[in-house]
């Protein structure tokens, strides 16, 4: 399997593929939206823009960890409850 990066990253051509291809097809419909207006825009306008969209991004990396927080414990309790001696797989 060949990874992006020349090392492991474990994000293979095809992964990192599938994320220009929908960054694209996202910077495409925003073209269409908004024509270049972002070209235009004032520097400081831009980089408050920037700023929200990465305390968006923060705020739904802290949601996404709490979920998985919670669905681990919850995986764990399971797993206390299997039988130690079952070792089938179904």
């Amino acid at each position: 399997m060949r990874t992006i990066g020349g090392t492991d990253t474990g994000v293979t051509e095809g992964e990192f593929n599938e994320f220009i291809e929908r960054l694209h097809l996202k910077m495409e419909a925003g073209a269409r939206e908004y024509g270049d207006a972002s070209l235009r825009r004032r520097l400081p306008n831009s980089l408050d823009e920037i700023e929200q969209e990465l305390v968006d991004v923060c705020g739904w990396a802290c949601i996404a960890l709490t979920r998985l927080r919670r669905v681990k414990a919850r995986a764990r309790q399971l797993d206390l409850l299997a039988d130690p001696e079952d070792t089938n797989v179904k």
